[in-house]
């Protein structure tokens, strides 16, 4: 699954809450009250601003990594795992979201 699809049913959870709260805070409201609007987050759209936080602060390219491969690369020291390659591509292409699967 998806993060795009995974905050877009958490949006849609929370404005089915929001409306079911809206809908039961003017039932309980007595006729001479003022009522005030409420929105309550729910824990999941909690967890979603939170996963947005640490992303937000989490640099999307590991500078020490690149570097260190672009060294090995200039020194020819880069090996490539044939086997492990290997293993991928089929996978790929046969495995359950493979190609050749569908």
């Amino acid at each position: 699954m998806k993060l795009s699809d995974v905050i877009a049913q958490v949006r849609t959870d929370t404005k089915i809450e929001v409306k079911k709260g809206k809908g039961a805070e003017e039932a309980q409201a007595p006729a001479g009250d003022t009522a005030s609007d409420q929105v309550k987050i729910s824990t999941a759209t909690q967890d979603i601003q939170k996963m947005r936080e640490i992303l937000a602060n989490t640099p999307s390219v590991r500078t020490e990594m690149v570097a260190t491969l672009k060294r090995q690369i200039e020194n020819g020291e880069y090996q490539v795992p044939s086997q492990e390659l290997a293993d991928k591509m089929l996978n790929s292409l046969f495995g359950d979201e493979g190609v050749l699967h569908n």
